[in-house]
């Protein structure tokens, strides 16, 4: 059996912590991923682009 896909934050953590970035900054980095997700509905980055940077950057 296969096991099922790892969750985006889970893999932000797990990549920020590889880097060994201090705690604060990962929190800092799930913080904003948080926020750009809420703002666009918990759309997944996959499905977006350059207009829903712009647009939650302004």
């Amino acid at each position: 059996m296969t096991s099922p896909p790892k969750k985006l934050l889970d893999t932000v953590r797990e990549v920020i912590r590889l880097k060994h970035y201090s705690y604060r900054t990962e929190q800092t980095y799930l913080d904003w991923i948080k926020r750009y997700l809420l703002y666009h509905d918990k759309k997944h980055p996959r499905e977006m682009g350059t207009q829903e940077i712009q647009d939650f950057s302004t």
